[in-house]
């Protein structure tokens, strides 16, 4: 299952790095995809991911 999510607070890389890193951690993702331009992540996952 695929899903985007709006991100908000995303100022520069480091905070998109650190979404990656806690979206990778949520158990069932399988990959993640986060947009600094657009605040957005995208995320693959066995199930959904509750916002």
């Amino acid at each position: 299952m695929k899903r985007r999510y709006q991100i908000e607070g995303m100022t520069c890389d480091g905070c998109r790095g650190h979404v990656e890193e806690a979206l990778f951690n949520v158990a069932g993702v399988a990959d993640v995809a986060v947009d600094l331009k657009n605040a957005e992540a995208t995320v693959e996952s066995q199930f959904e991911v509750p916002p």
